[in-house]
């Protein structure tokens, strides 16, 4: 690549922020790549160029934690596809999603895997890559080479849903020996950790006892419901040297055992969501079934831990848990919380609230929560440095941030087609301005402007340089 050649792109004077450093640059972008980044004025000669000034410049967001229909059983009655739920999060400042994606009772995991590589190549607007979700069957689990082989390197397990998970959930046979064929191959291991068997006898004593409203979801999966299942994945990796990943971390017991694991030496990562960060279940008994997610939405307690734990990198990626039900299946269950549906509409708003709710009040650093959404999650699942990054020869994800915009959350004015959101109302301080997947408009001020199939998978690398990660052992 010659430097004389001029610039596809050039993003002038904005405050350039990736992998922990902050100043003020221009950006140039060449053939889909970051060409280079100039502190003293970039070259003149570019076909497009963008003034940046006010704005913080950065790398499109990676969402980690991602749900949408992939066109498994279960999945078919979410709200969205690949492309409304990618167009939702392009709109929210995300360039790549990763997608939890299941097969059903037998089916090879090369099979399932392939048939949604093969749909989101056709429907989705930003890049993609997958989470395969393991099941409790060994001729599946023998087949986790082949899932990395093919440049998905990270593995699902539920230690909860026994009864609503069509045949997902694994016991500890299943996870210790699916994890030695995850560490000898170079993968990550991810934990839904919700003890099961409490959950559903909680909730059977409820159900007896008459108490179906949602006043009583809490109570129906504790604190302690979690932190044991960490415990027991700590012991898990402890005995397999498996790295293990704790997704969607709720309760301040779980972010310690995390950090006694770490301690340990064990090689234990975590992420959390806006929703545990900014929502308490006050927002349960607003919205009832709209706010039916799992883990529940905790205390202000459990929070305020969440935050510090961001804020420190013991829990390095914020991850949105977009789950968009469609609302007449969630209003079915106005009467009974058992009866609703799991999940969200989220990851449109995902980089919003993290930086109104971190950065603008004072909970986080404007580095850290760039990190969160970029470097760390790239480097924890096998994408960095072509992703979360902005150094010369990463893929040319670029997002203009405008943090003084400041507006009203509305579902109606949202582009996911779920048309609630239970942060409505909601006043936000910061919004997602311009972006570009490989160097081609995404979001525009005109809106999303980057058509279905414009997304390309992502090969992952296995054994992800995890020592770069924040709060890595």
């Amino acid at each position: 690549m010659t430097d004389a050649l001029p610039l596809d792109l050039l993003v002038r004077g904005g405050t350039v922020v990736t992998d922990g450093a902050v100043r003020r640059a221009d950006v140039g972008v060449r053939g889909g790549v970051v060409a280079g980044i100039w502190e003293d004025g970039g070259p003149q000669a570019a076909a497009s160029g963008v003034d940046a000034t006010g704005k913080i410049v950065m790398p499109g967001a990676i969402d980690a934690h991602f749900h949408t229909n992939t066109g498994w059983a279960q999945m078919a009655v979410k709200a969205d596809d690949p492309t409304s739920a990618t167009r939702s999060a392009a709109a929210g400042g995300v360039t790549t999603v990763i997608t939890f994606v299941w097969g059903n009772a037998g089916q090879p995991l090369p099979e399932f895997l392939g048939a949604y590589f093969e749909m989101a190549s056709q429907l989705s607007i930003t890049d993609f890559s997958a989470h395969c979700g393991v099941r409790p069957e060994p001729a599946l689990i023998e087949q986790i080479p082949e899932a990395i082989a093919m440049g998905v390197t990270s593995f699902k397990f539920h230690y909860a849903y026994r009864r609503t998970s069509q045949g997902r959930t694994t016991d500890d046979r299943d996870r210790l020996a699916a994890m030695r064929l995850i560490e000898r191959h170079g993968g990550l291991a991810l934990f839904h950790c919700e003890n099961g068997e409490i959950t559903d006898f909680l909730e059977d004593e409820l159900g007896t006892a008459g108490k179906v409203g949602y006043e009583h979801y809490l109570a129906s999966r504790p604190n302690l419901a979690e932190a044991e299942t960490v415990h027991r994945t700590m012991l898990l990796c402890e005995l397999t040297g498996c790295p293990v990943y704790i997704v969607h971390t709720s309760a301040r017991e779980s972010v310690a055992e995390i950090v006694a694991a770490r301690a340990r030496g064990l090689p234990v990562h975590a992420e959390t969501c806006p929703q545990y960060l900014t929502l308490t279940n006050d927002a349960v008994l607003e919205w009832g079934p709209l706010a039916k997610v799992a883990p529940p939405l905790r205390t202000k307690a459990d929070a305020e831990v969440l935050w510090q734990a961001v804020a420190r990198g013991e829990v390095e990626v914020v991850g949105s848990d977009h789950s968009a039900n469609r609302r007449e299946d969630k209003d079915a269950a106005r009467d009974d919380f058992r009866k609703a549906p799991f999940g969200t509409p989220i990851v449109e708003l995902m980089v919003n609230l993290l930086y109104s709710e971190g950065v603008v009040a004072g909970r986080l650093s404007l580095e850290r929560f760039v990190d969160a959404v970029t470097a760390s999650p790239a480097r924890l699942f096998g994408m960095y440095p072509r992703k979360g990054t902005l150094q010369v020869g990463a893929d040319a994800d670029i997002l203009i941030w405008d943090p003084d915009a400041s507006w009203t959350v509305r579902a109606a004015e949202l582009v996911n087609p779920a048309g609630y959101s239970i942060f409505e109302g909601r006043n936000l301080r910061g919004r997602a301005w311009r972006s570009w997947l490989r160097g081609q408009p995404l979001l525009t001020e005109a809106g999303v402007v980057a058509a279905p199939g414009h997304g390309r998978p992502v090969a992952r690398m296995p054994r992800p340089g995890l020592e770069g990660v924040q709060g890595a052992a």
